[in-house]
């Protein structure tokens, strides 16, 4: 609950996130997944690209950048070592045939 003014009950295998006051909506969560985020991996299947990268960009300093829609859309499945996010990306363009751009800090995938 939050200040009160809403409640939620989370069981085993369940997630939910505060979004002001209320608790949102309750989701399914993996354990699998869950464990291996405290682990620092990130497990995926059938995500979106685009999805994928903003994940692993979360742990790096600046944005991962993918080009089209029909490349942010292409689904992807794997495990990637959030530690290491550049690593990460790089096996994830690797794998996908992809071509990568870098200015500084940023990344171009297209």
């Amino acid at each position: 609950s939050a200040h009160g003014d809403g409640a939620a009950v989370v069981r085993a295998g369940q997630g939910a996130w505060l979004d002001g006051a209320a608790p949102q909506a309750l989701t399914l969560e993996d354990p699998a997944a869950v464990d291996a985020w405290r682990q620092g991996r990130l497990i995926v299947y059938h995500r979106p690209l685009s999805e994928v990268v903003d994940e692993i960009g979360r742990y790096r300093r600046s944005k991962v950048f993918v080009r089209g829609r029909a490349l942010a859309a292409k689904p992807v499945s794997g495990v990637f070592d959030v530690g290491e996010p550049d690593d990460a990306i790089d096996a994830l363009a690797a794998s996908l045939g992809l071509r990568m751009a870098r200015l500084g800090d940023f990344v171009l995938l297209y």
